[in-house]
This record gives C-alpha cells, structure tokens and sequence, in this order.
C-alpha cells in the first residue's frame, strides 16, 4: 500500500508518496517541493484557492505520484492540542465528560471545531483517566476537504503536525522525552514527545520568513535575495560577514536559544524524566552552521538535525540531495507513514 503525505507552507507545498512494505519499513515512490502561491496560505479567498489546487496538482503531477490517498498536515494556527485529566465513567458517557472538560482548555468554540481524542494513561487507583485531545477549525478543516477535492486527491486523514513529526522522527520504542524544534516559514514550535504524545507545546512567530525579511530590508535586496545569502551564510563564519548581517542573524539565534532553555526548563520543572536530545527539523534548521552553534551556545543538550529519511529505502543516486534538505520534509515523511498505524 502506498500513501501520500502534503504538508502546505507560507512558502511551499511538499509531498512524498512512501510504500509500506510491512513490519515498519518504507520505501520512497516519489517527492516534490513547489511554490505557494503568494498570499494563498489560510486564505479564505475561493480565487486562491483554486490557485492552491492548480499548485498541489502541478507538484503532484512533476513528482509522478501513482496513487490519489493522502494524508494532509493542519496548519498549527487552527489546531490546538494538549492532554486533560477526567474521571472514570461509564463508556458512552466518556466523549461527553471529555467535550465538557476539553472547553476549558480549547481557545475555541467547541462549536466552531472538530474534536479527536485517545486515552493514554489510566490511574485505577483514584480512578482518572489522561487523554490527549487535539481540535482544529471546522472552517480549515472544511477548507482542506474542498481542496483535496478539486484537485482529485482522496483525503484519507488531516493530522496535526506533532503526530507527524514524532511518528517520522521518534522511534516507536524510545521512551524519553525529546524537543522537537520545526523552524518553518511562518512559525517556530518547540514540542516535547515522550512515549508518542505531545506533552509540551510552544509556538513563536519566528519562522524563517521575518529572517528573509530582515535582512532584505536592511541589506535593500529584495526576498529571493535575502533567502539566497540567508542559505549561502556559515554560521561559523558569520564574525566574517557583513556587519549588519551579523546582527540580523546573532539577535535571530539569540531568540532561538532563549527559546529553547526556556521551554526546556518549563517541561522539566514539571516532569521526572528531563529533556535532554534536540532534533532540528523545518526549512530554517536547513541554516548553514546550525547544530554546531546551537552545541557550543547549549552544550547541556544534545542537538542532532532531523532525519526522516533514516530507514527509508531511496534510490542511491538520490541519498545525498535528500540528506541536504532532510530538514525540510520531516513533516510530511511523517504523513505518508500514518498508514502504517490504521
């Protein structure tokens, strides 16, 4: 059986089709990465829309994909997930009891989204139940439906990023908890992952694009300008940059490192088991130098850039590219696997 993944972007859309060939391995069928029309991300606007269908179908069709089942990722500023504790009741009263409990906790309407929860943890001693609870805007969920219809697609599942980034960068059996750093277009989130749920989140607008706009304003290029010499810098040699190019990306890093203690020192005051591995995934961990300032900065932690690819059959003569951008689709390797669970 074969699936493909689509992760949509400020920037791009990405897609990979992974055949399962059973006891969890895979191997890759096809892969893309095209541009997002401008403006169209989380537009409300049907024009745009169709402008978004026309791009999905053009990545699809120069990527050769053989099959029409995909999984698509929500966008993080619809979804909202954590986990919620409630009492032991009778089973057709539990969605009940949880829908009542998770509107505490939804910065929702419950009216206004969809619900998905899962048991993970029972206390039979005090009788208490932990669920995990994810929501998302029924108006975006509505919005990806309609555009995997118009471009043909058979949209089996709409996940919430996080369960795509562990099921693609977490073996199942590693116990301990992990930060997740994607650093995307639009948005940096930091998520602790322990035993396959998402037990911390963070999100920060602080993605990739207010780095291109930065230095595109302050260098006077315009954005394909600014992106070209973001992906052109070595962190390692940036005290031999441009002076005003130091300080854009040394004021973005130091954002980025504060970030990270801080949402590590938050997790751990709270839980026995303390982070200590750093996976770097998202376009802005593709940063030239990354992982060794990140280690020299934080040299408590251990900072590793993601692998999706790791256990995945490829074509040999395409390892060393997709080892290149790795970083970029760990989102959407994590889609194309979600059958492996169904």
């Amino acid at each position: 059986m074969s699936m493909i993944g689509v992760d949509f972007s400020e920037n791009h859309i990405k897609i990979v089709q992974l055949k399962n060939l059973g006891k969890g391995q895979f191997a890759l069928e096809a892969g893309g990465i095209g541009e997002m029309p401008e403006e169209a991300f989380l537009s409300e606007d049907q024009d745009k829309l169709l402008k978004v269908s026309s791009a999905l179908k053009k990545v699809l069709s120069e990527a050769n994909v053989t099959v029409k089942e995909a999984v698509f990722a929500l966008p993080e500023a619809s979804v909202f997930f954590t986990t919620i504790d409630v009492p032991e009741v009778p089973e057709d009263k539990l969605e009940q009891v949880i829908t009542l409990e998770a509107r505490r906790y939804i910065p929702f309407p419950i009216k206004d989204v969809e619900l998905d929860w899962q048991i993970i943890d029972q206390d039979k001693e005090n009788k208490r139940l932990t669920v995990f609870i994810a929501s998302a805007l029924k108006k975006i969920v509505d919005k990806y439906r309609q555009l995997a219809e118009l471009s043909g697609i058979n949209l089996k599942v709409l996940e919430v990023q996080a369960l795509a980034l562990q099921r693609s960068l977490v073996p199942d059996n590693f116990e301990k908890p992990v930060l997740i750093l994607e650093w995307g277009d639009r948005n940096l989130s930091l998520i602790v992952m322990e035993k396959g749920i998402p037990r911390f989140s963070r999100r920060l607008e602080l993605g990739g694009r207010f780095l291109d706009k930065r230095i595109a304003k302050t260098l006077k290029v315009d954005l394909k300008k600014a992106r070209e010499i973001k992906e052109q810098t070595n962190l390692s040699d940036l005290v031999t940059a441009d002076l005003s190019l130091e300080k854009i990306i040394e004021k973005e890093l130091n954002q980025l490192t504060k970030a990270i203690q801080q949402s590590i020192r938050i997790f751990n005051t709270k839980n026995k088991d303390p982070v200590e591995i750093v996976l770097l995934s998202g376009g802005g961990a593709m940063l030239n130098g990354l992982t060794d300032y990140l280690k020299s900065n934080l040299p408590e932690f251990k900072f590793h850039p993601a692998d999706p690819w790791k256990g995945i059959e490829v074509d040999p003569s395409l390892r060393e590219q997709l080892q290149r951008t790795a970083t970029q689709f760990s989102v959407v390797v994590g889609l194309a696997k979600r059958m492996s669970n169904e």
